[in-house]
């Protein structure tokens, strides 16, 4: 396992204070952090990855920036500190974390980003946001982007300093991390599902760019009557989740499960779909496009930059596209005449998280190569 992870770089074993690194939250108490050595978040397959090669990784917290003993900063999704309606508190939570980096940066450490958005999906302070933007930057030493495709808009939006490098190393994929012992038969009946229907799903957390009250609107004509749209994942929006209702009230077709899905249950609704449905307003990149992937499930998603780059990576058959913010009843009829093969096998490539942790490790060396400038 991880035979990848062979090729190191000048230094053999490294300190990465992560933020975050195994640490992800709880579905049933988000304020409450725990260990999901399951989870597809992009900073957990690393971290387990770092790990396995003998490397340390310490999370993020104050003790540990201000005493910690660590060669480099990894950060996922910093934006986050914008995530809350309260300017104030936005504010607040911004300043900290600018505070933080000022300190590891002074200590001597480097900083590493990896991109996964140019912005954040909320966007509750535009104004705010672009002043984050222009100010996070100013502390990276390194930049780590999954797809080239996202390397040019990040590269508009904030403004790296020169001295910031920029690497494109592709994330890894989800075909062995989730049980799947379960058939298409057993899967439905566990759901309730009629074994002759035409089904087509989304699973995930329900936010609005995802554009769900939308799928429900083209779920409810006439057309597709006979074809089974299921939504299921927590939903934190009260408006959302009232309007998908509404929705899911005058059509039979359309069935919402509220909740988080528990890990173990995930290949049950994977399974007895034919196809997995997303209808972003806006996104430059998702794991939740590659999720279903890993259980052999063809995608249909809006073509933006990252959905035409995969589509290309992996074929048509496994990426479907559609203009964004163009969903038909037409569009979902098209794309459910094409069988789902349970033989197909997803030609990934060097999407592979060892791949991707040997090329960042290499990384990360050589920016601690480099001269430290604070």
């Amino acid at each position: 396992m991880h035979k990848a992870i062979s090729a190191m770089g000048s230094k053999n074993f490294l300190t990465i204070l992560a933020k975050p690194g195994l640490l992800t939250e709880d579905p049933n108490n988000p304020s409450v952090k725990r260990v999901d050595r399951v989870s597809f978040g992009s900073n957990v397959q690393i971290a387990i990855r770092l790990e396995a090669a003998g490397h340390r990784v310490l999370e993020w917290s104050v003790v540990n920036i201000l005493f910690g003993s660590y060669d480099i900063l990894h950060i996922h999704w910093p934006e986050r500190v914008l995530s809350v309606r309260s300017k104030t508190l936005a504010i607040i939570r911004m300043l900290l974390l600018f505070g933080a980096l000022t300190v590891i940066r002074l200590r001597g450490k480097k900083i590493v980003w990896t991109s996964h958005n140019t912005k954040s999906h909320d966007g509750f302070h535009p104004r705010l946001e672009r002043i984050y933007q222009n100010c996070f930057s100013l502390f990276l030493n390194g930049v780590c982007v999954p797809l080239s495709s996202l390397e040019k808009p990040m590269r508009s939006v904030f403004r790296l300093p020169r001295s910031c490098r920029v690497k494109v190393i592709p994330f890894g994929n989800f075909s062995k991390l989730y049980e799947c012992a379960t058939n298409r038969a057993e899967s439905r009946a566990a759901l309730s599902l009629p074994l002759d229907a035409r089904v087509c799903i989304h699973l995930g957390t329900m936010f609005s760019y995802k554009g769900l009250e939308d799928m429900c609107r083209v779920f409810s004509d006439p057309s597709l009557s006979d074809c089974i749209l299921l939504l299921a994942g927590g939903c934190k929006d009260v408006d959302l989740w009232k309007a998908m209702e509404g929705y899911a009230k005058k059509s039979s077709n359309i069935r919402l499960v509220q909740g988080h899905v528990a890990t173990e249950q995930v290949q049950y609704f994977m399974q007895a779909a034919d196809l997995f449905v997303c209808n972003y307003d806006h996104i430059d990149n998702s794991a939740t496009i590659r999720w279903p992937l890993g259980f052999g499930l063809p995608v249909l998603a809006p073509l933006f930059p990252f959905t035409q780059e995969y589509s290309e990576r992996f074929g048509l058959y496994w990426l479907r596209l559609f203009e964004k913010k163009n969903l038909t009843p037409e569009i979902i009829l098209k794309n459910l005449q094409i069988s789902r093969d349970y033989n197909q096998i997803v030609p990934w490539g060097d999407c592979d998280w060892d791949i991707h942790v040997a090329s960042l490790i290499r990384f990360y060396n050589e920016l601690l190569q480099s001269p430290v400038s604070r």
